[in-house]
């Protein structure tokens, strides 16, 4: 009887290798599909952005539109390219990419990822003093996160160009 006993750890391990273990593997591989993507996806929308092609920055931009809306009434607001142009041009920065990273990865939900820009000088994009802050106390930001979906035969995020008051 103890022989029995001894042998169901190794069984055990034998039936999570044929099984369980697998789907592990495949979940990790998902995910590395997934950080992939997200960072793909991310870096063509500020590329696209930076060189002006609004229309194509469309194309996986799930967040909302009505701020843009509202700082820009003189663009329709069903015209999507219009409103991210005139945003990029009077009131965010839209920078190239520097870095993008996946920096939380949920089970279930939205990927958040990390970006850095990089100025037309070259320099990396900081941004002090934003959005209430005291200016002289404010620790500088370097790095701006949004998130990133996937659902069914889409992918789509909520990232928007950064702000500088």
């Amino acid at each position: 009887m103890a022989r029995v006993y001894n042998t169901l750890p190794v069984l055990a391990l034998v039936l999570c290798v044929a099984a369980g273990c697998q789907s592990l593997r495949k979940s990790a591989a998902t995910d590395v599909h997934h950080s992939s993507q997200a960072i793909e996806i991310v870096t063509a929308y500020y590329h696209n952005l930076s060189a002006g092609h609004y229309q194509a920055a469309t194309t996986h931009y799930r967040g909302s539109y009505t701020m843009l809306a509202e700082w820009n009434p003189d663009i329709a607001a069903d015209s999507f390219a219009g409103l991210l142009r005139a945003a990029c041009e009077r009131q965010l920065i839209c920078l190239p990419v520097a870095h993008v990273q996946v920096v939380k990865q949920p089970g279930t939900g939205p990927l958040t990822v990390s970006v850095q820009f990089r100025e037309w000088d070259g320099t990396l994009l900081e941004r002090t003093g934003c959005c209430g802050e005291d200016e002289d106390e404010a620790e500088a930001q370097t790095q701006f996160e949004c998130r990133v979906w996937f659902e069914a035969s889409s992918i789509t995020h909520d990232c928007l160009p950064v702000y500088i008051p």
